[in-house]
Formats: structure tokens, C-alpha cells, sequence
């Protein structure tokens, strides 16, 4: 089966590089963007979770938005909106 494709939306490189990394470790392709509300206009049906640097960032266009930089918290949110 092949793996799964993960939009990743990141505005700080630094922690888009370490994401994508520990994404792909656990077995994830990854493409990084910094626009949601423009991927989910033009593509409404791929979910979009959003892992936020700071909880005063709000992206009401996602998903699933996590304030979050424990992996095994957000690569659980990331499983479990893949799975639906």
C-alpha cells in the first residue's frame, strides 16, 4: 500500500525541515505549503491538519488544527484525520 501523502502547511523553516523528517519517519510523503485557505479552496477534499507554532495562530480552513510540538501527539491527529 503506499503511503500516505501529507500536506504540511509551515511558515518557519526550521521547524517545516524537523516536521517533514518525523513525518517521513513514520512512513509519510510530505509536501509543505504556507497557504490553507488557497489549498482548501482549490482542493476541498483533502484534509488539511495544521500543526501551529503558537496557540494565537488560527486556521478555521483546516481540518484539524494542533498546538502541539510533542510528535506523538500530532502524528496520532495526523493518523486519525487520515483514517476518516
Amino acid at each position: 500500500m503506499a503511503a500516505a501523502h501529507i500536506l504540511q502547511v509551515a511558515y518557519y523553516d526550521t521547524l517545516r525541515e524537523l516536521r517533514v523528517k518525523m513525518l517521513e519517519a513514520a512512513g509519510y510523503q510530505v509536501t509543505s505549503v504556507a497557504m490553507v485557505l488557497w489549498f482548501k479552496t482549490h482542493y476541498p477534499k483533502i484534509p488539511v491538519v495544521v500543526l501551529q507554532f503558537s496557540s494565537w495562530e488560527k486556521f478555521p480552513e483546516a481540518d484539524v488544527s494542533t498546538f502541539s510540538e510533542d510528535p506523538t501527539i500530532w502524528l496520532t491527529e495526523v493518523a486519525g484525520i487520515l483514517k476518516s
